[in-house]
């Protein structure tokens, strides 16, 4: 029995470039569990931050609700896709400019 070179080549390839692409993805904000992430101009979103006295104009990205930082190599994980936020108003309540990132962390 031989093995192909590229059978054992390959997946280990892949598997270096799952490894290294989720801390890339988030190089100038913060990894964050949210229980809800909105685009700016959902009505939703208007809505839940009108009651706080919060108004977002043109936020680029989306706006996460109720988040947690994320820690990578703790073992923590979220129950959501994992988003990146470059802007956090409230201590966590909200966090604005988020991204979704490679959920594999």
């Amino acid at each position: 029995m031989f093995i192909r070179t590229s059978s054992i080549v390959l997946p280990m390839v892949a598997l270096a470039a799952v490894a290294t692409a989720a801390p890339d993805e988030c190089t100038n904000g913060s990894i964050s569990c949210c229980n809800n992430t909105y685009n700016s101009a959902d009505p939703m979103l208007a809505v839940i931050t009108g009651l706080l006295g919060v108004v977002f104009l043109d936020v680029p990205g989306l706006v996460g609700l109720e988040c947690t930082p994320l820690v990578l190599g703790t073992g923590a994980s979220c129950t959501k896709p994992p988003v990146c936020c470059t802007g956090n108003t409230f201590k966590g309540l909200i966090n604005v400019g988020c991204t979704p990132i490679n959920p594999a962390l």
